[in-house]
């Protein structure tokens, strides 16, 4: 990647995330009931989360940075939102419950659906707590996430283990009891959605340790994380017939600090794992490190590797990838060679790539200076040369491939006095 100093492009810029702007904790309200009861306050997220019926939204009704615990939600679908003319800024911090630990696992979900609008999600991962693992999302039998108009930062400058969303096995009390509802029917993917968004900061995208289907789309979004996107695990139950993770990308600017994909079926008992099905269109993927863009690596052969990649690719944009795909297998000889851009189209049985480039991506900042964490969306614009920059006009639909900034809202709110000052008489007049 390369970057020349132009003239900064006029699109909004997230806001600072320290210091942060702690503002007076107002209740917040469940304003929609499946019983059509009145509006009820809480003095908490998790509260309202817990008591929320199937089907509640949950109203914020605040600007500015207001601190929550963990929460939960289990066997229901629910919505939180902010209310109109507010951007609340939400930043999970753990709970420490006694004998048990601190709680570093943040938006649990449990056999439901949770719907996330017009939102700012802090992370920050503190070295003080003793954890396995940080977590945004903690998917156990999921159904359903969606995530539109949000913001999500990790802070995470001591380099522990934070994952924005991981996938587990649920318990097998839930287990026995999802089985008897459904025996005999085919398992419904997962379904996690991601539009207009921008997810920033030092942590992994997903960790995947489950053999669950799943179908993960994006679209209009920058995801920049400075560690690998995708990490598949997999698990030692067995994986259903035809069931596979789909990963769904269009307009997403991407940057990366690891790996594209991941797969790692272990260097002892194999695991089981789920093929992967990619559909990407109109996307500019970009690696800070000379990592593969894909790797595979465990006790499965390498002929059996190479049977879970299915891509399908129109008019991305690969910022001087060298290596695409890797295998290493421990079980037995090296068959598969490392795969650079020329055999990476030729893999046509598997890979399937419609004007693609492999060409350096000429950005108009050094976004590679700063921080994964302190990236804003004027960092990511491209220099507008088409000549020098074929990613200019180069998506399938004639406008620049990556996220579009006319189509992102105006959802990043510059903490100045005159921004507050409307806020409070939009809210004095409502």
């Amino acid at each position: 990647f390369r970057s020349q100093n132009k003239t900064e492009p006029t699109t909004t810029t997230p806001p600072k995330t320290t210091p942060p702007r702690q503002v007076d904790l107002p209740p917040i309200t469940i304003v929609s009931t499946a019983d059509g009861s009145d509006p009820k306050e809480y003095p908490s997220l998790e509260a309202a989360c817990s008591d929320a019926q199937d089907g509640g939204v949950i109203e914020l009704r605040f600007n500015g940075h207001r601190i929550e615990k963990p929460i939960k939600i289990s066997g229901k679908k629910i919505t939180i939102r902010a209310a109109k003319g507010y951007r609340p800024l939400i930043e999970f911090a753990p709970e420490d419950v006694p004998s048990e630990g601190f709680q570093t696992r943040m938006i649990t979900v449990i056999n439901g659906s949770v719907s996330l609008f017009d939102l700012d999600l802090v992370l920050k991962a503190d070295q003080e707590v003793s954890t396995d693992r940080w977590t945004l999302f903690t998917l156990q039998k999921a159904q359903q996430v969606r995530l539109e108009r949000v913001t999500c930062t990790v802070q995470n400058t001591d380099n522990q283990n934070v994952t924005l969303v991981e996938m587990t096995p649920a318990s097998s009390q839930i287990l026995s009891k999802l089985d008897m509802m459904k025996k005999g029917q085919a398992r419904e993917p997962m379904k996690f959605e991601i539009s207009n968004s921008f997810l920033r900061g030092q942590s992994q995208f997903f960790n995947i340790q489950t053999t669950e289907p799943a179908r993960i789309t994006i679209t209009d979004s920058v995801v920049a994380l400075d560690q690998t996107w995708i990490v598949l695990q997999g698990s030692q139950k067995q994986a259903g017939e035809n069931e596979r993770i789909e990963l769904s990308l269009d307009h997403v600017t991407g940057l990366l600090g690891g790996h594209f994909l991941k797969v790692d079926s272990g260097d002892q008992l194999p695991r089981e794992l789920l093929p992967v099905h990619v559909y990407a269109r109109n996307n500019i993927f970009s690696p800070t490190t000379q990592e593969a863009f894909v790797s595979m690596s465990g006790t499965t052969p390498a002929t059996d590797f190479q049977r879970l990649l299915t891509w399908n690719g129109e008019r991305n944009f690969y910022d001087d990838v060298a290596t695409f795909w890797l295998i290493a297998s421990l079980k037995g000889a090296m068959e598969f060679e490392p795969v650079n851009f020329e055999r990476w189209n030729q893999l046509t049985s598997q890979i399937s790539e419609v004007g693609a480039q492999n060409d350096p991506v000429i950005w108009a900042q050094q976004w590679e200076e700063k921080p994964f964490d302190q990236l804003e969306l004027s960092d990511l614009a491209l220099i507008q040369d088409a000549s020098l920059n074929p990613a200019v006009s180069g998506a399938a639909d004639a406008t620049d491939a990556g996220v579009d900034f006319e189509r992102l809202p105006k959802f990043f709110i510059n903490e100045t006095e005159e921004t507050t000052d409307e806020t409070e008489e939009e809210t004095d007049e409502n």
